[in-house]
């Protein structure tokens, strides 16, 4: 049998999109890696926001590290226990509470274990900072109870 015979010359595939342009050419290939000194200015940009998140962690977590917003008062004797020693060498926490508050004034802080009491040492003080109409809406029943 004999097989029919091919054209000589074929023509070209069409291509597939022919409003892609014309192709890259293979022998010119594209830099794909950044500039020299981008791998270093990235670990520096990293570097730096690690430590300032270690420095925010070690001053929120650390108790001695914290202030205690302005207020007078001690600041804690041992880490866990706060000032825990302090108010077990007196008598009495009211012995503790009294002599606090003749060294610091009438309104003083300090560390009962990790959290931060401020003690209120003034009848004075207790009625400018207590809300009255909140007892009577919890007696009478009425909202915000």
């Amino acid at each position: 049998p004999l097989l029919p015979s091919l054209p000589p010359s074929l023509p070209p595939p069409p291509r597939p999109f022919p409003s892609a342009g014309p192709r890259p050419d293979p022998r010119r290939r594209r830099r794909l890696s950044r500039r020299p000194g981008s791998a270093m200015l990235d670990f520096a940009i990293f570097a730096v926001t690690f430590l300032l998140i270690l420095v925010g962690a070690v001053l929120y977590l650390y108790p001695a590290s914290r202030q205690a917003s302005g207020i007078p008062g001690l600041a804690p004797t041992d880490e866990k226990d706060g000032n825990l020693p302090d108010i077990t060498a007196s008598t009495s926490l009211h012995e503790f509470l009294v002599n606090l508050h003749e060294k610091y004034g009438p309104l003083v802080s300090f560390w009962f274990g990790r959290r931060l009491v401020v003690s209120l040492g003034s009848i004075d003080l207790l009625k400018q900072h207590i809300n009255p109409n909140r007892l009577y809406l919890e007696v009478v029943g009425g909202a915000g109870s």
